[in-house]
């Protein structure tokens, strides 16, 4: 089932969005060797199968892969895949033995700016990690103790191996209230548990968590206002006294509705708050450029932070459980769409493992993260 022009990894993912310091992330593509391309006759074929009606597994959504085989010495077949080798951060490694059973495992490459995976060509064949004129091998599948069997007990998220060269990505319990966890149950055993849903926070949830500040008296702290932002145009700008847990310079009795202040210690992040009650009459009546408001929403505490995007990048990370890859009852069905698992052809990332966190390497350079609609 196709959704105009627009592919899916963008629709599928958008769930987590970190803010991240520094340009974008350069792949380093002289300091190893990885995974040769893919000659032009495979590429065609998996961008025909990507761009066909559906397809069979989240692996074959990924038309830009790299794969290379090797044969172990008991005959095994081992294959390592690149899930996408510009970004360099995701492999998946397949063993099948001689007798056919498949064991899988997904990494999460722990520099993508400096290492790159294949599979070494001897009898018994190890990952071969290249980068800045380093070689380093390993065989964490093999042994009487294999350290992908003790990375995968760990309970670790991102479990180290290889030199914590690589991670091992395990699959975690999500964080689910009991709320959350009816929602869920709705949605997938109910005729029409969308809709419910959604009728069940228009009614009972709508302004549950509202917060509403309480107001100092009016300041005149133009020296706390970021000039190059400027300011809101309000009725009227009160000293807000919020929850909002950041930390500003320069709001020691408050943050004046509609002024810009500096996050401290996050050089080019900023904070504001106000009132939708205290905008300006003449926007909140210019005759249907503004939704009108009710008495619940004027007073609603509202929270803006501003990141200065020639310093930070704007990345996501999928939930262990959504956004949920198969079917929402709100879509029309019709014909053969019946016969998909999914809208895309299928309905599990397996044998990809997402588990909501950031990646180690991430996390140095982080400086926000927000959950956009789903936490799990």
């Amino acid at each position: 089932m196709k959704f105009g022009g627009f592919r899916r990894w963008a629709g599928l993912a958008a769930t987590v969005a970190t803010v991240t310091a520094g340009q974008g992330v350069a792949i380093a593509q002289e300091s190893g060797q990885g995974i040769p391309p893919a000659d032009d006759a495979v590429l065609a074929a998996q961008w025909d199968r990507y761009m066909g009606d559906s397809v069979p597994s989240v692996v074959e959504f990924a038309p830009m892969r790299v794969s290379m085989e090797r044969t172990g010495s008991a005959g095994e077949q081992l294959r390592l895949t690149s899930m996408h080798p510009g970004v360099n951060r995701w492999y998946l490694l397949e063993i099948t033995s001689a007798n056919g059973a498949t064991e899988t495992w997904h990494f999460e490459n722990a520099d993508a700016r400096t290492w790159k995976l294949s599979l070494t060509d001897e009898a018994a064949p190890q990952l071969l990690i290249e980068g800045k004129g380093e070689r380093h091998t390993c065989a964490p599948w093999a042994g009487d103790v294999p350290e992908l069997t003790s990375a995968a007990n760990s309970g670790l998220p991102y479990a180290p191996v290889c030199g914590a060269r690589i991670y091992l990505r395990n699959r975690v319990q999500g964080s689910k209230t009991n709320r959350e966890a009816v929602s869920d149950f709705l949605r997938n055993n109910v005729v029409f548990g969308d809709k419910l849903v959604n009728l069940i926070k228009g009614t009972f949830f709508e302004d549950a968590f509202l917060e509403n500040s309480a107001f100092g008296e009016a300041a005149d702290d133009t020296h706390a206002q970021v000039a190059a932002l400027g300011a809101a145009r309000l009725s009227s700008t009160p000293v807000m006294r919020t929850q909002m847990g950041l930390p500003v310079e320069d709001a020691a009795v408050g943050m004046q509705a509609g002024s810009w202040y500096k996050v401290e210690g996050s050089d080019g992040v900023f904070a504001s708050v106000l009132q939708p009650g205290l905008i300006a009459d003449e926007i909140l009546r210019s005759g249907g450029a503004a939704n009108g408001l009710d008495g619940t929403e004027r007073n609603a505490d509202v929270y803006l932070v501003a990141f200065d995007l020639s310093r930070y990048e704007i990345g996501y990370e999928l939930g262990t459980d959504h956004p949920n890859l198969g079917w929402s009852s709100r879509p029309q069905r019709s014909g053969a769409d019946y016969n998909l698992p999914g809208p895309d052809g299928f309905s599990t990332p397996a044998p990809l493992v997402r588990n909501g966190m950031l990646p180690p390497s991430l996390l140095p350079r982080v400086v926000a993260a927000w959950a956009g609609g789903f936490k799990r």
